[in-house]
């Protein structure tokens, strides 16, 4: 569907780890994200206000992984690396538009 920007991984009794990732995709709208079991053909594509991604994801891996265990969320480092650069520059690019006004 489109890049990963977040997973939410659940531990099972055995310690298996499974994974739900939160994929964007802007292609078909901005800012729409899916969910994707890296485990099975599971997907969820709309997002209510009424329950975050990670609420979903867990429901999924506990019902049909049985992967209760350890909930955890990771943001995609590639994405965390790009806020680190592409804020600052984009302050500096400010800075330097509006001193010359």
């Amino acid at each position: 569907m489109g890049a990963a920007v977040h997973h939410i991984t659940a531990d099972d009794a055995g310690g298996q780890t499974f994974t739900v990732n939160v994929e964007r995709n802007v292609q078909y709208k901005p800012h729409r994200d899916f969910l994707v079991c890296a485990h099975c053909d599971w997907s969820y594509g709309s997002l209510s206000f009424r329950q975050t991604f990670q609420d979903i994801a867990g429901e999924h891996l506990a019902a049909a992984h049985d992967a209760d265990r350890a909930l955890g969320h990771h943001t995609n480092g590639s994405l965390r690396t790009l806020r680190w650069i592409a804020l600052p520059l984009a302050a500096v690019l400010l800075i330097v538009l509006f001193s010359q006004l």
